[in-house]
């Protein structure tokens, strides 16, 4: 019997991909196996985000983005994820801003 599909960490690895690139507003769909996301960039940001977009707009003619993930995509960013958030100094780091007295 095949292995149920753990759609919460496919949908949390797709969530970290899309705020790293500053997308909030997307439209996503499963296709067999892969996640084809379309979304458009936020438009606030840093100056070095927004001339990034600006530079990515300018080179394909479209202020949207096109992510099509398959499944070693998520698991990779699933790892990467896991391992950002398994790092102990990060978390002493972040408990001692946010717990201190």
């Amino acid at each position: 019997m095949a292995a149920a599909r753990r759609y919460d960490e496919d949908l949390r690895a797709i969530g970290q991909a899309l705020e790293a690139r500053e997308i909030s507003v997307f439209e996503l769909k499963r296709l067999a196996d892969n996640y084809v996301i379309q979304g458009l960039p936020e438009q606030t940001g840093s100056l070095r985000s927004k001339i990034r977009r600006w530079l990515r707009r300018l080179r394909s003619g479209s202020s949207a983005e096109l992510l099509a993930l398959g499944l070693a995509d998520i698991e990779q960013l699933s790892q990467a994820g896991r391992a950002k958030h398994s790092n102990p100094a990060r978390i002493f780091t972040v408990c001692r801003i946010h717990c201190a007295p």
